[in-house]
């Protein structure tokens, strides 16, 4: 009898394959996620088992976006390759369709939002409307850049909720009014 090369895991018990998952990588655990219509179900139903569901989701846009993935334990880094030829749109839709993939299949909460305003700058708007549509709100945020970006500040502020900490490190003009629709119990904001 010839031993097979690769490890035939469909072909296992349900039980078998959810203790398979429940010890990989979140990295080996998306990807399998990615090979079929029966993976997908089967990495859903495993997602919400005990230790996947102890993951949370950090989201960093700035020239480098990433998605981390965090356990009280270790890090799990996921970072999106940045190429010289890449157009920044592409990039940004690479990254919010890979978000979009993780929160769908594990329903992972968000919990930390790193946004450079600078880095982006045209697509500050569909970004902060993903992040609305996707995300709606996060236990952290830090907001940074160099440029005057209040419109994009304003605009995100109106759109999310944060729930504990703020941190706004944008350059803004002299008069500019910070309008917040909800209390946040720690804000903090350096030039």
């Amino acid at each position: 009898m010839e031993v097979p090369k690769v490890l035939p895991i469909l072909r296992l018990s349900y039980l078998v394959i959810k203790e398979v998952l429940s010890i990989m990588d979140p990295q080996d655990f998306i990807s399998i996620y990615k090979i079929s219509l029966k993976f997908k179900k089967i990495a859903i139903v495993c997602s919400k088992q005990h230790p996947i569901f102890k993951y949370c989701l950090e989201l960093v846009i700035d020239n480098k976006p990433m998605i981390e993935v965090k356990r009280t334990d270790k890090d799990f880094v996921y970072n999106i390759d940045l190429e010289d030829e890449r157009p920044e749109k592409d990039l940004i839709d690479e990254f919010k369709e890979y978000a979009e993939y993780v929160m769908e299949v594990f329903g992972w909460p968000v919990t930390h939002i790193d946004y450079s305003l600078d880095d982006f700058p045209a697509q500050n708007k569909s970004i902060i409307d993903w992040f609305k549509l996707h995300v709606k709100s996060s236990d952290n945020c830090n907001l940074w850049g160099g440029k005057l970006a209040e419109e994009p500040l304003t605009y995100y502020l109106h759109n999310m909720e944060i729930s504990k900490d703020l941190t706004i490190g944008v350059q803004v003009k002299d008069d500019f009014r910070l309008n917040l629709r909800q209390n946040i119990p720690c804000l903090e904001i350096t030039n």
